[in-house]
């Protein structure tokens, strides 16, 4: 898979989080698990990254720098992630009887998130050193 695939995979992840405020999803159960980062506001602001990372894509290699700035979005998320889990592990189980969906995604967004930053910051590296030739 090409780079530029990558980040489009990456972008359309992204905006799949928008289907969580559909009505076959509890939207308000989501937002209540973490209103600061999941509330409508929250998630509109999640898919305008996906569509960010989208516009980049075929230029990657040109903007090495927004490639950064991607990877430490990611790893803000990865890290309110951690720090969700280590404060409300004990709520899982109780996610899972209420939506399944919710539940999966609160059990591992971070996991995806924490290894996009890693492609975001291995992507910057290369662009960088494209650059320096």
């Amino acid at each position: 898979m090409t780079e530029r695939n990558v980040i489009i995979l990456i972008g359309l992840v992204n905006l799949t989080l928008l289907g969580f405020l559909t009505p076959l999803l509890d939207g308000d159960l989501l937002a209540a698990q973490d209103p600061l980062f999941f509330s409508w506001p929250g998630v509109v602001i999640i898919a305008l990254w996906g569509l960010a990372y989208i516009a980049v894509a075929p230029v990657w290699d040109k903007v090495p720098w927004l490639l950064l700035v991607f990877a430490l979005e990611k790893l803000l998320f990865d890290l309110r992630w951690v720090h969700w889990i280590i404060h409300n592990k004990e709520a899982l189980p109780a996610l899972y009887e209420q939506d399944l969906m919710v539940a999966l995604f609160y059990s591992g967004y971070g996991i995806w998130d924490g290894a996009c930053a890693l492609v975001f910051l291995w992507y910057f590296m290369r662009a960088r050193q494209k650059a320096a030739v």
